[in-house]
């Protein structure tokens, strides 16, 4: 089968061997990093742990050369409309179920504990995305840049070993259950 040449991954020159040795490092850094702020509860080592996350991120994003899917988009139709329409209707049920708490009380109760959350959750969103949907998507569409479907195989890859990789939380003392929840979600 011909190689797609919509596909950006085409574009980066970086071998499988190459790409496949740079996702095992960034996961190795990455897990170090979060040992890190697993062991500290201070809000400088969550800030410290947020900094080499977005340094490791930017790092491989520029080795991989690429973060983008396609070359050149295709039509999008009415997807962001949809989208729009979507996130309105979520607001508004967690405005309608009172879900929604004054963002002042969230601010005034125990800010250093809500600034380490912030900094936590943005240092995993960055480090997650990156790793499952920069690094081993890219790899996975360059392993099955032949087959075809290529964008369906590199999809189903990455997302399996995004949802194994939440069995790390077994490591940081969290239930089972919980755990199995979140790589079934995941």
């Amino acid at each position: 089968m011909k190689k797609d040449s919509y596909l950006a991954i085409s574009e980066t020159n970086a071998s499988i061997k190459w790409m496949l040795i740079a996702s095992i490092i960034y996961l190795v850094i990455y897990s170090l990093a979060g040992r890190l702020e697993f062991q500290s509860q201070s809000i400088w080592i969550q800030i410290l742990y947020l900094g080499i996350v977005c340094v490791l991120a930017i790092t491989f994003k520029k080795f991989y050369k690429t973060d983008k899917v396609f070359i050149k988009l295709p039509k999008e139709g009415k997807v962001k409309i949809v989208t729009i329409i979507f996130c309105a209707l979520v607001i508004l049920l967690y405005a309608l179920l009172g879900s929604v708490v004054s963002w002042t009380e969230v601010f005034e109760s125990m800010p250093e504990m809500m600034w380490g959350s912030i900094c936590v959750a943005l240092a995993a969103g960055i480090g997650e995305e990156v790793l499952c949907r920069v690094l081993l998507f890219n790899l996975f569409a360059k392993i099955f840049e032949n087959r075809k479907y290529v964008l369906v195989w590199a999809c189903l890859a990455s997302s399996v070993l995004f949802g194994l990789f939440h069995l790390i939380n077994l490591t940081h003392g969290a239930a089972i259950n919980a755990t199995m929840q979140q790589v079934f979600y995941a």
